[in-house]
């Protein structure tokens, strides 16, 4: 699956959406979830700090 996040100046999520689901809500919902715990190293131009855009993957591994 594939996410869209846009990270604020603090490398925070600001918005996370779905781009490819998974083809499983469940999953989908756990993996948003997930990412808006994440947290990024901004980004910066010139040494200030700037908003940014992002898909990244995302792979569930599921074990027995």
């Amino acid at each position: 699956m594939w996410l869209r996040v846009v990270v604020d100046v603090r490398g925070h999520p600001a918005a996370v959406g779905v781009q490819r689901s998974s083809g499983y809500a469940r999953l989908d919902e756990n993996a948003l979830a997930a990412m808006r715990q994440a947290r990024f190293r901004p980004y910066t131009e010139n040494g200030v700090p700037m908003p940014f855009r992002v898909v990244m993957p995302l792979v569930f591994e599921l074990e027995n």
